[in-house]
């Protein structure tokens, strides 16, 4: 994803907005192509980043990619009232992608920063650039002499999604210091190219589970089959961050040669990692996964519940409600309660009507509307009664709902 976004705000003084002034220049779309920061502007950038908080600085970081909620925040709309029309302009200036020249030796320069989130505005931003030679220096970087430069250049790489440099980025693979292995096995994830699945595989053996988790990571973002029996076994790594990334990475992939070692899973003594393969199970579809998942429904952990209520209705071929989903239509608790609704719309079993009756009659229009919504899937002519009683709901939506379902346009 390109970085389109970066929470200046949150870290800005009024030395560093003066640093970056432009005259105001207002966004109209998000896919311009106007200039991004020059090289001063990337410098007074990096010396903020430099100078927060750590952990707002890499909030800020965090941001990079996410313009989406902000790019149009120019024209005054959706920001605060008193944000000064330079501050805006600023912000939309820094948000594009880097295409002054010279600005990309000042990011090589902040990749070798001893700010770890220094490093990483710098490779994410060289990785966005449209300045000639920034992927170069990225390539080169990651065959400086330190690991620091070589992690933050795989960075950059994976922000780049450049499939150009998969083979520079195999190579790092087999990198001695982990960190940057890791990193680069990330990078490989983002470009989702199959020839780096088996480089991926050999590292799921490392004795550093950092290293396994971003190999898990990445085969799961490739989403390719031959990885399925190689990530079996971390589904009981040692590390519980290395057997959730599993449980996931296996749920990307779709293949249902995973689904009697997720079902293990959802016995874990780990509530993360039984939501986690809860989760999986729905995204694989399996139907030899609802018995376990039904079981899931009454979990001690309410991450968990929701998961399998969520998975129970994406399951194939499954007619019936457990009675466990079933509960769970009228739970107290409003998370739980509305994707059990959702669940039992999605499998369209009739034994569901009486629940969905109890759910139209809270007061809550909002839970009215998603029980009528779910009973309009139900099979045959089951929900015509309560669609009936829907027509006289005090909510104009639901009334109209009732109607499209009863075929009445009035």
């Amino acid at each position: 994803m390109a970085i389109k976004g970066v929470m200046l705000a949150a870290l800005a003084s009024s030395s560093l907005a003066a640093a970056l002034h432009v005259d105001p220049q207002p966004v109209l779309e998000q896919g311009d192509r106007r200039p991004g920061p020059d090289a001063a502007q990337v410098t007074a950038l990096l010396a903020a980043l430099e100078k927060t908080d750590p952990v707002v600085c890499e909030l800020a970081v965090d941001a990079f990619g996410n313009g989406w909620y902000g790019w149009f925040r120019t024209s005054g709309v959706g920001s605060l009232r008193d944000v000064p029309t330079e501050q805006r302009s600023s912000q939309v200036r820094v948000r594009r992608p880097v295409s002054d020249p010279k600005a990309v030796p000042v990011l090589v320069q902040g990749m070798g920063s001893a700010n770890p989130c220094v490093r990483r505005a710098s490779g994410a931003m060289l990785g966005d650039s449209r300045a000639p030679g920034s992927l170069q220096a990225l390539r080169t970087g990651l065959k400086d002499q330190s690991p620091r430069v070589r992690e933050a250049a795989a960075h950059g790489l994976g922000v780049a999604e450049d499939k150009e440099s998969l083979g520079a980025l195999v190579d790092a693979l087999g990198d001695r210091d982990p960190s940057v292995t890791a990193m680069s096995a990330w990078a490989l994830g983002r470009i989702e190219d199959p020839r780096a699945v088996a480089p991926l595989v050999k590292l799921l053996k490392s004795s550093d589970p950092g290293v396994r988790a971003a190999a898990a990571w990445a085969l799961g973002d490739i989403e390719d089959m031959k990885a399925t029996e190689p990530l079996l076994p971390l589904l009981e790594d040692e590390n519980i961050e290395v057997r959730r990334i599993t449980a996931e990475a296996l749920g990307d992939i779709e293949d249902r040669k995973a689904v009697p070692a997720l079902i293990k899973s959802l016995s874990s003594g780990d509530a993360e990692l039984r939501e986690a393969a809860a989760h999986a199970l729905g995204e694989i579809e399996d139907a030899r996964a609802a018995d376990p998942l039904a079981k899931a429904v009454e979990d001690s952990d309410a991450r968990v519940r929701r998961a399998a209520i969520e998975a129970l209705g994406n399951l194939d071929e499954l007619e019936r409600a457990p009675k466990a989903l079933l509960a769970a239509v009228n739970d107290g608790d409003p998370e739980i309660r509305e994707a059990a609704i959702e669940s039992v719309g999605s499998i369209g079993d009739p034994a569901a009507l009486p629940e969905l009756r109890k759910a139209y009659g809270n007061p809550d229009p909002e839970v009215r509307l998603k029980a009528i919504e779910a009973a309009e899937s139900l099979d045959g002519n089951s929900a015509s009664s309560l669609m009936m009683a829907a027509l006289k709901d005090t909510d104009p939506r639901i009334r109209k709902k009732a109607a499209e379902a009863l075929g009445d346009d009035d």
